[in-house]
């Protein structure tokens, strides 16, 4: 073993402090920094930008949402005593009209048992209509405009079959941030869906975030009430959303194993050189009594030590870079963003990745350095009996 620590502090100080030092494995080195360096910070940033998006929808959409068929009142009764935020409604999609403006929306009648998430307040919903803000801006609404809502799929047969409609006056508008939702949603007491609809009834109870018991109570609940309800996840309702996120972390993976091919590359370019130049040390080594089988076996130690210390020093570079930034509050984006500050989320499997994918790449490519070491003695006593000459 001592032999070993020796081999290696020899070739370490050779390629590191030694003035016939090889640049081109000392940049191929740095490249493998860079490569472990450059993983760990994009993927944290980037998953940070991705959970701020999951998070802001999930808040607003709901965590879970429950389908419910024909519930009765002990699921109802039930439902009430889930100490997370809630929101029991009927859901409606419908046609908002307000002058010549005419615009589709999803309508949702809140029942006032509900407890909301912080985006909504029952008060402003028991005085009229509240807005998301592009459902807003296609209507051309405002507050205290009276906005026709308009069921196509109720109608009044004692008029011809024309849809009914009710009028509800803009108490409040709403900014969640989240497009999707601010573009076609609206909200309202169920009392006015009611009157629309002309039955009293739920279809939809969202759950805004969740606890440790929460799933496990949740699904508990379904196997009680089989048929008055269906749990979909936020996951579920946004499969397209969730699998773009996906593509676009693998597609981020897959070029940083290019650009770590390339530093793979420059390493066995710079050990082939390495090795070339050092053939008189180990001839040294061979002399001095050490075996080929060691010499090959140390050199292999030494390439696993060296690449191995270069990855784990991108990866602690790396970490240290992103904990600088996430304490330091630097506003890197335009005001027209939402995070104004560089989102970091920095995950145990980010961290493995960031290593594994260089250092792998790094192995891989040493492999060939050793398919070029000669496998018999003979080759050393050639070089001998050339340098003796």
């Amino acid at each position: 073993m001592g032999a070993s620590v020796e081999f290696i502090k020899y070739f370490t100080g050779y390629i590191f402090f030694n003035k016939t030092r090889q640049r081109l494995l000392f940049i191929a080195l740095f490249g493998l920094f860079l490569s472990s360096f450059a993983l760990i910070v994009m993927q944290s940033v980037m998953g940070g930008l991705q959970n701020g998006v999951v998070k802001r929808a999930r808040d607003v959409q709901g965590s879970y949402v429950l389908y419910l068929t024909s519930p009765s009142q002990e699921l109802l009764a039930k439902i009430k005593k889930f100490s997370i935020p809630f929101s029991l409604e009927y859901e409606i999609e419908l046609l908002l009209k307000h002058h010549n403006y005419l615009a589709p929306a999803v309508l949702h009648g809140v029942h006032p048992d509900s407890r909301l998430p912080q985006f909504l307040n029952y008060q402003d919903m028991n005085n009229g209509l509240v807005l998301g803000s592009e459902l807003m801006r296609k209507t051309q609404a405002d507050i205290y405009s009276s906005v026709n809502v308009i069921s196509p799929a109720h109608t009044n047969s004692f008029f011809g079959d024309i849809p009914r409609l009710i009028t509800l006056e803009v108490s409040e508008l709403v900014d969640t941030t989240v497009f999707e939702v601010d573009q076609t949603n609206a909200w309202t007491r169920i009392s006015a869906v009611w009157n629309l609809i002309q039955k009293k009834e739920f279809n939809r109870v969202r759950f805004y975030g969740e606890d440790a018991s929460f799933k496990e109570n949740l699904y508990r609940l379904q196997t009680e009430f089989p048929n008055e309800f269906e749990i979909k996840s936020w996951e579920e309702l946004n499969s397209s959303l969730v699998w773009a996120l996906k593509l676009e972390n693998f597609v981020m993976i897959t070029l940083f194993i290019g650009m770590s091919l390339l530093v793979g590359i420059s390493i066995t370019s710079g050990y082939l050189l390495f090795f070339d130049k050092i053939k008189n040390d180990l001839l040294s080594f061979w002399i001095m009594g050490l075996s080929l089988n060691k010499i090959k076996k140390y050199s292999a130690y030494f390439l696993l030590f060296l690449s191995f210390s270069v990855a784990v020093l991108g990866v602690v570079a790396g970490l240290l870079f992103l904990q600088f930034i996430k304490n330091s509050h630097l506003s890197f984006m335009p005001d027209i963003f939402l995070e104004q500050n560089l989102p970091i989320l920095i995950e145990l499997k980010v961290v493995i990745l960031s290593f594994l994918v260089p250092y792998s790449i790094a192995l891989f490519f040493s492999f060939f350095i050793f398919k070029n070491i000669k496998n018999d003695e003979k080759s050393f006593l050639s070089q001998l009996r050339s340098s003796g000459e």
